[in-house]
């Protein structure tokens, strides 16, 4: 007959062996959760940054066009304001030549007789 306490050692022996193959099993487990995991983050963190960068990138285009754009309406409304001068001088000029036209036409008219 075996030992009372020798069997309770194999027993105890037993529930400790298997007691550690669960234990190393879920550490085999949760080693390669947490390298599907820091893959996972790495990816995510790749994707982070690309977006980071062309939403830069985009920023600073449109914030480029906008100072462009605020010059350009600058130089546009100057010019706006410099037009009626420009137009007043074109109708005197418009006037003269036409007074100028109506006289070459009477003198031509006269030296035809």
């Amino acid at each position: 007959m075996q030992n009372p306490h020798s069997m309770m050692n194999k027993k105890i022996l037993s529930v400790l062996l298997i007691a550690f193959a669960t234990f190393f099993a879920s550490m085999s487990i949760a080693a390669k959760d947490i390298t599907d995991e820091q893959y996972q983050v790495r990816m995510a963190q790749k994707e982070f940054d690309s977006a980071n960068q062309d939403y830069e990138a985009l920023s600073g285009s449109i914030k480029e066009l906008e100072k462009r754009i605020a010059q350009q309406t600058q130089q546009l409304n100057e010019l706006k304001k410099s037009q009626p001068a420009k137009e007043e001088r074109l109708k005197k000029a418009q006037n003269n030549l036409n007074e100028k036209q109506v006289i070459l036409d009477k003198v031509w008219e006269e030296n035809k007789k």
